[in-house]
């Protein structure tokens, strides 16, 4: 062991490796956090970063192949599986010489979804869920208030759009997970869900039925190329003021407050309005996001341990997500005046991650999305009816779950 200034650096001149998807977060991080973190340590942590279409295929690679990887970053879709080639971390919680985790300061519902067992896997740094958010200067023109109801949003929406310059409503309808995220608080807002009590597959209820017929009456006020229309496609539109309502992922929050947005300290947000108020909604959006976790075959298991600690404990994560997509992950940055400087919205969106859910609570959960986008998109470019669309999804979550195992369990 050597020491640093006069300090002792366990793990001086280990080298780890880390793959991450490509975004303002893993900007940040190689250029932000990696000096850092080797000045104080002497750890020299190569991430290599890489598209977000690429990244599971990535890591799954690695784990059949090479196995060069120490730090593995999965969504929320798929950690689960990704537990079978990873170490839980337990026993480095609260060992001399490792960063303090704080977990009560981790917003609990977070912390609950990553980690609902004993074993600890997960560290999140990112999560996210999804949002409905509208221009509050426009409805107040319009003499509207936020609408709370299917039929207010319809009036706003239709009384909002524009044709031409001005879409009532924006929704990422572009073949992808965005697309099936965005849907699902508006089956929620219907009653619906997606499973069962026995995980038999309910999307295709009466309510999920409504939500997606309603979902496609809204895009009638969309852009004319909905099924084209991509996550970062309603990000720039939303920030040029092209939308005056819509659902997205709740990083759109901070884009629309970014400097450069035109509708700057215009926007408000919120949970998809509820269908009518006698419904009872069985939650309020899936929670997605980001975390990292230690590979089971990593030479280094210590010292990737203790980087996972570093770069999610409260100050570095907290930095990270100012100069990154400003999530929160932790209670104390809801009253962080930095960070409400970048995203005002913050507040709110931890709120709501009370009330999300996994899209699926298994290994499974990659698969059954995949399994839910091809219909719905076919729904959203108008090649299929919502019942047909999602009766053809039931069928496929059916098939998948029974040859897991799932009903005969």
């Amino acid at each position: 062991m050597e020491k640093r200034n006069g300090v002792l650096k366990p793990y001086e001149g280990t080298t780890l490796r880390m793959v991450t998807g490509y975004t303002e977060d893993s900007e940040y991080l190689v250029s932000g956090l990696l000096p850092k973190l080797e000045a104080e340590t002497g750890i020299e942590l190569m991430v290599e970063q890489v598209p977000h279409d690429d990244l599971y295929r990535k890591q799954i690679m690695d784990v059949n192949g090479a196995q060069v990887y120490d730090i593995v970053n999965p969504c929320a879709e798929w950690f689960h599986q990704y537990e079978n080639f990873t170490v839980p971390l337990n026993s480095y919680m609260g060992k001399e010489g490792y960063p303090d985790p704080q977990i009560d300061d981790i917003i609990s519902r977070v912390w609950k979804v990553w980690n609902p067992t004993k074993d600890v896997y997960w560290f999140p740094y990112q999560p996210d869920s999804r949002v409905f958010y509208y221009r509050k200067d426009l409805l107040q023109e319009a003499g509207l208030t936020p609408p709370k109801n299917w039929d207010e949003l319809k009036m706003a929406v239709t009384k909002l759009h524009k044709k031409g310059t001005r879409y009532g409503f924006g929704f990422p309808g572009k073949k992808s997970d965005f697309m099936n995220l965005a849907w699902i608080p508006i089956l929620f807002s219907a009653g619906g869900d997606i499973f069962d009590e026995n995980l038999r597959p309910t999307l295709n209820s009466q309510a999920g039925v409504d939500s997606l017929e309603f979902l496609l009456q809204l895009l009638k006020y969309g852009p004319p190329d909905a099924s084209q229309f991509g996550k970062l496609d309603h990000y720039q539109a939303a920030k040029e003021g092209r939308v005056a309502i819509g659902i997205e992922a709740s990083g759109i929050s901070q884009a629309l407050e970014s400097p450069d947005s035109k509708v700057k300290g215009k926007i408000g947000i919120d949970i998809f309005p509820v269908r009518s108020k006698d419904v009872q909604r069985p939650y309020t959006a899936i929670m997605g996001g980001w975390s990292l976790g230690v590979t089971s075959y990593s030479k280094h298991i210590d010292a990737a341990a203790w980087v996972v600690f570093w770069l999610t404990s409260k100050d570095i994560v907290t930095d990270w997500q100012i100069h990154g997509r400003a999530h929160a992950s932790r209670f104390s940055m809801v009253k962080n005046t930095e960070l409400l400087k970048v995203n005002p919205h913050i507040p709110t969106i931890v709120k709501n991650f009370a009330g999300t859910k996994l899209f699926f609570d298994g290994s499974e959960g990659n698969l059954l999305e995949q399994a839910l986008m091809d219909p719905l998109f076919r729904a959203i470019s108008g090649e299929m009816g919502a019942k047909e669309a999602l009766d053809r999804a039931a069928d496929e979550f059916e098939s998948i779950l029974d040859q897991a195992g799932y009903y005969t369990k």
